[in-house]
Order: structure tokens, then sequence, then C-alpha cells
């Protein structure tokens, strides 16, 4: 026979379904993520500028240091993903995020500046 198990391929293309829509929710999620660790530093306005000891301005600076790194890099990032290709540079991508997130993270428990500005940089350039 040349057709093979007609069961089997059923079962192959449910697996094949299966796995679409598990990327779908993977790539909400890594987007639901990164929107989240870009806004929540918004919501903890008052604990952040009590924490580190900024007035207004100074936090009004370092929570807009992400949109910087778009700034620069929109036409970089274009090429990167050409280059490198799409699923290796969404990697990437995440994983600056995912560091940036944990960068300001650490820089809340420490209370070091420096690195809240690092973080925010990082999730920008992640972004």
């Amino acid at each position: 026979k040349s057709g093979g198990d007609p069961s089997a391929s059923a079962r192959k293309k449910a697996e094949i379904a299966e796995s679409r829509y598990a990327c779908i929710v993977l790539v909400a999620l890594t987007s639901l993520g990164g929107s989240f660790s870009r806004d929540v530093i918004a919501a903890v306005s008052p604990q952040v500028r009590k924490r580190f000891g900024l007035s207004h301005a100074q936090y009004a600076t370092v929570a807009s240091l992400q949109g910087l790194p778009n700034v620069v890099l929109a036409f970089i990032t274009g090429a990167f993903v050409d280059y490198v290709g799409y699923r290796k540079s969404s990697l990437s991508f995440t994983f600056m995020v995912a560091v940036g997130t944990l960068l300001v993270l650490i820089s809340s428990l420490s209370g070091t500046v420096w690195m809240l500005i690092v973080g925010q940089l990082t999730i920008g350039i992640g972004k």
C-alpha cells in the first residue's frame, strides 16, 4: 500500500495543530510578559521613587529609558532579524527582556540606581 495508515496521518495532523496552538499561546505570553516588564514600573512609581530617592523628573527619566534604544536600534533590529532569522531573534529579544527584568529586580533589592538604569535600557533593547 502506498497510502499508509490513515489513522497515523490523522494523528500527525492533530499533533501539528496542537503544536501550532502551543506556539500561539507562547507568543501571546511572551508579548504579555514583555509589556508587563515595560509597564510595571509606572504602577509602582511611588515605591520606586522612595526606594531610590528619586525626584519626579529623575523617575521620569529612568522610566523613559526603555524607549531610548528603540530610537537608535529601529533600523538595526530589522537587519538583525533578516540576518539571524525570526526564531533566533525572537528568542534573543525575549532573553534581553528577561535579563533586563532580572536586573531591575536585583536593583530594587540592592537599591542601586545604576542597575535600575541598565535594566531599563536592556528591557528597551529587547522590546
